[in-house]
């Protein structure tokens, strides 16, 4: 992961880079923070998506306790 401190020293260290460096870890800098980022939106859906299913599984069981309930109250 990226750090504040990371970049500070990439930023800290320019002016002992010449360009090519500095862009060189700034554009690898950049691919990482994407790269992150693009890992925690696909985890987001995937987390997103569970809650879904287990939110479908909890009201369907709810749904047959109730019905269970209500024939065993009938009988």
């Amino acid at each position: 992961m990226i750090k504040l401190k990371d970049e500070a020293m990439i930023l800290g260290k320019s002016k002992f880079m010449n360009l090519q460096e500095f862009e060189s870890s700034y554009r690898e800098a950049m691919a990482e923070a994407l790269n992150e980022l693009q890992t925690a939106a696909l985890l987001l859906a995937q987390a997103e998506r569970k809650i879904y299913e287990i939110g479908n599984s909890v009201q369907h069981l709810s749904e047959n306790v109730e019905e269970f309930i209500n024939t065993q109250k009938a009988e």
